[in-house]
């Protein structure tokens, strides 16, 4: 649970966004990649840590702001291939 309120609390200040009504799939995008190019994430941790909003906001009834396309590949165990 700290992890998870950890991860909002970062997403929100990443986003700039603190209602659920104005978060955007340019959000999630701007977050995704600020985990790879200032935290410098593997993607496999890139992938696990934007489940965490998405997860969130889909129990909140925000859906549908990344297609399962958007998402990337598994490449095989424990590995994905990053966004561009």
């Amino acid at each position: 649970m700290r992890r998870m309120r950890k991860e909002l609390g970062t997403f929100a200040t990443v986003s700039k966004k603190h209602l659920l009504n104005q978060i955007t799939r340019h959000d999630i995008f701007a977050y995704w990649t600020w985990l790879k190019d200032v935290r410098g994430s593997a993607p496999r941790t890139i992938y696990n840590r934007i489940q965490t909003p998405l997860t969130f906001l889909k129990n909140r009834g925000v859906v549908g702001l990344l297609k399962s396309s958007d998402m990337p590949e598994f490449a095989g165990r424990g590995a994905v291939s990053s966004i561009t």
